[in-house]
Formats: structure tokens, sequence, C-alpha cells
């Protein structure tokens, strides 16, 4: 593994950072679309129509195995709230509508959450790694936290600052600006990912 370079398909610039530090770990280098080279054919745009998260990456890893040749892993990521039974789950990027933006989505789920005392919520990734046809490997990481009632922290991406965590006493985005030790529920997916491909 110690030369292994591998496409992350995904067009979301704030996943790829983050996977792209945590692989290093595993002497891993992970490649944007931007980084491949040699290849005539038109990135290909992947509908997300699964129905669980591991569906949807499975969905996106081999859209961009096919059309890159190379390994690649893929992931969906979900915020499930206890409060609002689940949701915004697998719409969790589409939660405030098909092209909604970050900031559309927080302020949905916080105007959903106003009147809500349950406040638990888990973040969920699911990692779905092609390193060719006949060895795929899937890997799931979770995070525990709470929704907040208002945006805080200007780290990260996504839900990420209205995410708080209990054990460290502020958002996910604010640990991130604070580069504090968090095991995210990426990271905790890429681990067990690795550590699988390793075994």
């Amino acid at each position: 593994m110690s030369k292994l370079e591998v496409l992350f398909a995904s067009t979301n610039l704030g996943k790829l950072q983050e996977v792209r530090e945590l692989a290093r770990q595993f002497s891993v280098t992970v490649l944007g679309l931007s980084d491949v080279t040699g290849v005539s054919a038109t990135v290909p745009e992947v509908e997300e129509n699964g129905q669980t998260y591991q569906a949807n990456a499975f969905l996106k890893a081999e859209a961009y195995f096919a059309w890159s040749g190379m390994a690649t892993i893929a992931d969906d990521t979900g915020l499930e709230v206890r409060a609002l039974a689940g949701s915004p789950g697998v719409l969790s990027a589409r939660y405030a509508g098909a092209n909604a933006t970050g900031r559309e989505n927080k302020q949905l789920l916080l105007k959903n959450m106003q009147e809500k005392k349950d406040r638990r919520a888990l973040f969920v990734c699911e990692l779905v790694f092609i390193l060719e046809p006949s060895k795929v490997y899937v890997a799931r990481g979770e995070l525990m936290g709470e929704i907040t009632r208002e945006e805080s922290g200007n780290g990260g991406f996504g839900y990420d600052s209205i995410f708080r965590l209990p054990d460290f006493d502020c958002t996910l985005a604010e640990a991130k600006e604070r580069r504090l030790a968090v095991k995210t529920h990426r990271e905790c997916a890429l681990e067990r990912l690795f550590l699988q491909k390793l075994s």
C-alpha cells in the first residue's frame, strides 16, 4: 500500500481535502478529479438515487472507477437527527431541495428543530473502495453529537457548524478550526477501510 494512489469520487472539495489528509497516515495518496490525466471521456454525473448510504457510495465508486480505470474510493455521508425520525439521512445534501446550498440545508434543519428538546444526532459515513472489479471493500463510521440552536465555527463544511460535540463542548466546525483530536465519522470509516485492506 505504500505507493497506492486512489481517486476520490467526489466534486466536494471539502471532503477531498479531509480524505486526503486522513489517508496520509496509511501512506495512501488521494487524487481529486482535477488530478486525473489521460482520460478523454467526460467526468460522469452520478444520480444518487440509492435508498442507503452504501448504495449511493457504490453508484459513485463504480462510475468513477469505470471512467478513470483507477482504484476508487467513494463516500456517502448523512446526518441523522433523532427528533426528526432520522432525517435528513440520505437526503442530507439535498435536504432543502435538489440544488440547495449547504447554508440552505442548515437553515432548514435549524428551523425544523426550533421546538425540539431532544437534540441528539448522528453523523454517518459509508465508504466503498474499488481496488479492482473483484476486490471491493466497504466500511462505516459514526460520530455522535447534538444539533445546536445556531451556527458556530468556520472550519469544516456541510452541517459541521451546527453539530455539537458534547465531549469537547464545541461544534465540529470549531473542533476542526482548533485542530482538536476528534475522530470524525469519515476518519473512523477510512481507518476501518484501510485496516480491512491491510489485513
